[in-house]
C-alpha cells in the first residue's frame, strides 16, 4: 500500500502544485473501469494522501467498462462538475486528448498516471515502474520455470492501454536475446473484464495444445486465467503468471496454478 500513498501523494502534490488555493481542492481519480481491485488499492492511497494534505476531496470515478469512450463520458461529466484537476490512469493514449484539452481550457489542471495520455492531453505523466523492467520481468517469471523452453501466450486487457501495451512490446523485445527458447505463441485482450478474459484464457488453451503459460500484466487477466487452469484441471502443465494483486492471487500460489 505504501507504493499507492507514496504515487497518489506525488500525484496530489503535483496537481496542487499547478493550482490556486482554495478552501477545499477537488481532485478526480479516474481509473479504467471500476470494480478492479489493483484501482480500489489506488483509491485508497489517494483518500490516505488526501487527508495528510488535508483540504483535498479525490473524486474516485471511472467507468463500469475498460474503454476510451465510457472514459470520455466520465471526463466531459468532470468538466461540467468544474473540477479543479483530474488523474486519469487512461483507456487509450490518443482517444481521451480531446476531452482532456477541453478540461484543461477550462482551467482544469490534467495529469495521467499508470496508463498515460498523449503529450498533448495532459501536463504530466507520473510513471510508476521502469516499462523495461516489467516486460523483461513478465517474461522472466514464465521462463524461470521453463528450463527447456516452450509456448507461452500474452492475455492482456485493453488493445489500447498505454502501460500493457509497452510492457508487451519490452517483453518482446527481450525474448530474442535473453529467452531464445521461449516463443511467443499469440497476445490476446480480456479488456479487463473477467468473462472476457475468461473467454480468452480458455481460447489460448484449446487453439495452443503445447501452451505451457500464460502471462498476463493486468489484475483481471491474472486471476481469470488462474481460474481456468485450476478449473481444466491443467495446474503443472500451465502455469499462470503477471502482475496481480497478493490478496486477489494469493489462491491461486497456494494451489499451484502460478508458480
Amino acid at each position: 500500500m505504501k507504493i499507492w500513498k507514496l504515487l497518489a501523494a506525488t500525484a496530489t502534490a503535483a496537481v496542487l502544485l499547478a493550482t490556486p488555493a482554495m478552501a477545499q481542492t477537488r481532485i478526480a481519480l479516474v481509473v479504467k473501469s471500476l470494480g478492479n481491485g489493483f484501482f480500489d488499492a489506488a483509491n485508497k492511497g489517494a483518500q490516505e494522501a488526501a487527508a495528510e494534505l488535508g483540504d483535498v476531496e479525490v473524486i474516485y470515478t471511472g467507468p463500469t467498462a475498460a474503454t476510451a469512450e465510457a472514459q470520455i463520458e466520465v471526463v466531459n461529466a468532470l468538466i461540467a462538475q468544474q473540477v479543479d484537476a483530474i488523474a486519469i490512469s487512461a483507456n487509450d493514449p490518443d482517444a481521451l486528448v480531446p476531452a482532456l484539452q477541453r478540461a484543461m481550457e477550462r482551467g482544469i489542471k490534467v495529469i495521467s498516471w499508470d496508463s498515460g495520455v498523449a503529450e498533448e492531453g495532459r501536463q504530466l505523466h507520473l510513471n510508476p515502474s521502469d516499462v523495461g523492467l516489467i516486460g523483461e520481468t513478465i517474461i522472466k517469471l514464465a521462463a524461470d520455470y521453463l528450463p527447456d523452453g516452450g509456448d507461452v501466450a500474452i492475455l492482456s486487457a485493453a488493445s489500447t492501454a498505454t502501460n500493457q501495451n509497452a510492457w508487451i512490446e519490452a517483453a518482446k523485445a527481450v525474448i530474442p536475446e535473453k529467452y531464445p527458447n521461449i516463443n511467443l505463441v499469440a497476445t490476446v485482450y480480456g479488456d479487463d473484464d473477467s468473462v472476457k478474459s475468461t473467454e480468452e484464457a480458455r481460447g489460448l488453451i484449446a487453439a495452443h495444445p503445447d501452451l505451457k503459460a500464460i502471462i498476463a500484466p493486468t489484475t483481471v487477466g491474472v486471476v481469470a486465467a488462474a481460474q481456468v487452469v485450476t478449473d481444466q484441471n491443467l495446474i503443472g502443465k500451465i502455469n499462470v503468471t503477471g502482475l496481480a494483486l497478493p490478496s486477489e492471487f494469493k489462491q491461486f500460489i497456494d494451489n499451484g496454478a502460478s508458480q
